[in-house]
C-alpha cells in the first residue's frame, strides 16, 4: 500500500516537473529555448478570406503558428475566457468550442457558444470581496498545423489564449 502511494506521488511530481508554464517572451526564451525559436509565433500571416467574417457582437480571433519540425508532435490547446469580478469561490465559464467547416473549402474553424453563465463552488466567503479574474471555459485541443491559421469566433468581450503542448510539456502563449 505504501509503495503504491509512493509511486503515485512520484508520478504526480514527475508530471508536474515536466510542465513549463510561460507567461511572457522573456520567460519563454529562458525556459524552453531548447524546444524551438518561438519568437515567430505571431508573425506568419495566412489568407483568411475563406473563413466567415465576424457577425455583429462577435470577434474573429486568428492564431498564426510558425513552421516547426515534427509538427505532428505538437498540439494546440484553445482556451476561451472572460474577465469578470468574482468572489472567493472557484468559477468556470459555461460554454463550448464547436468545430465548424468553411463551406467549399473544408478548413476547420471554431465557434464559442455560451449564454455567459458561470458555475462555481458554493463556499462561504467571509470578506465578501470581489476580485477581477479571468474565468475560463473548458479547453479544446487541436492539432498543430502551421500551414493554416486557427480561426476562433467568440462573443465580444471574451478572450482567446492558447497553450502549445509537446512531449516536454506545455508552453502558454496569451493571445489578445
Amino acid at each position: 500500500m505504501k509503495i503504491t502511494r509512493l509511486l503515485l506521488l512520484a508520478g504526480i511530481l514527475a508530471f508536474g516537473a515536466s510542465c513549463a508554464s510561460v507567461k511572457n517572451q522573456g520567460q519563454m526564451e529562458n525556459q524552453v529555448s531548447t524546444i524551438q525559436d518561438l519568437d515567430k509565433l505571431a508573425k506568419p500571416t495566412h489568407d483568411t478570406s475563406m473563413f466567415p467574417i465576424a457577425k455583429k457582437g462577435e470577434e474573429r480571433i486568428i492564431i498564426n503558428l510558425p513552421e516547426l519540425k515534427n509538427e505532428g508532435d505538437y498540439e494546440v490547446e484553445l482556451v476561451v475566457g472572460k474577465w469578470t469580478d468574482v468572489d472567493c469561490n472557484h468559477h468556470s465559464l459555461v460554454g463550448e468550442l464547436k468545430e465548424e467547416t468553411a463551406k467549399g473549402w473544408g478548413y476547420d474553424y471554431y465557434m464559442f457558444e455560451t449564454d455567459g453563465n458561470m458555475i462555481s463552488t458554493r463556499m462561504a466567503c467571509p470578506d465578501q470581496e470581489l476580485e477581477r479574474k479571468l474565468i475560463q471555459a473548458q479547453s479544446k485541443k487541436v492539432g498543430y498545423n502551421s500551414k493554416l491559421p486557427i480561426v476562433v469566433f467568440v462573443p465580444e468581450g471574451y478572450t482567446v489564449s492558447y497553450k502549445l503542448w509537446n512531449s516536454l510539456g506545455m508552453i502558454t502563449v496569451d493571445q489578445e
